[in-house]
């Protein structure tokens, strides 16, 4: 087995570790009120975008896992755990890679919006890292076949989509975000299989970076 492909393989088995395990002590008791503002983050957003609650919440979910499992991300900062690099958010061409004005980022084609409304397109407020990648979806429709072209386009992956999909399939059934107590993040049978992606573009469900 050559050493890249050894290395995507330890990658995904951390990624699914990591939704699989049951917190505990603690961080039970810390995390329910992470639950109720997470919740209250995606409902607020799907009010503004009509993009599923339950869709942020399995994007989130996956993008929790990448940050954890991969060394070129830092740990997020707020409840949100969607990534986006600075000349992503600001912009490629964009001299001030810090840059939080909506409308400069949007002559230089970064993606950042403000979503709270305090003029500012901050990618480290969780507001605005939300209501931007629901922006992004919006785009596509609502549907489900809709949702799933949205997260091709972001990820260009089918692996990653069909973990979203399965996620939002599970929180939307359930209603709820508290699920390590009880149940499995990832749905029990659903098709995990990682054949014949190895090497490829994004081999792991990310956009890539400048």
């Amino acid at each position: 087995m050559n050493r890249n492909r050894l290395f995507f393989i330890c990658i995904t088995v951390l990624i699914c570790v990591q939704m699989l395990l049951p917190q505990t002590g603690v961080a039970v008791e810390q995390t329910n009120t992470t639950y109720e503002d997470r919740m209250n983050l995606y409902k607020k957003t799907e009010t503004l975008t009509n993009v599923p609650w339950h869709y942020l919440a399995a994007v989130d979910t996956y993008e929790r896992g990448l940050r954890k499992a991969l060394r070129d991300r830092d740990e997020e900062q707020g409840l949100i755990s969607i990534f986006y690099s600075p000349s992503q958010w600001s912009g490629p061409l964009n001299p001030d890679l810090g840059d939080t004005n909506p409308l400069s980022i949007n002559v230089f084609g970064g993606v950042g919006l403000d979503g709270d409304g305090d003029g500012i397109a901050d990618r480290f407020n969780d507001a605005d890292i939300l209501f931007t990648f629901a922006h992004f979806l919006e785009k596509y429709g609502f549907k489900e076949e809709d949702m799933r072209i949205a997260l091709w386009e972001y990820y260009k992956r089918e692996q990653s989509v069909n973990i979203v999909q399965s996620h939002a399939r599970t929180y939307k059934e359930l209603g709820r975000l508290d699920l390590h107590d009880h149940s499995f993040v990832m749905p029990l049978h659903a098709n995990y299989s990682y054949r014949s992606t190895w090497g490829a573009k994004r081999g792991l469900g990310r956009p890539s970076y400048t």
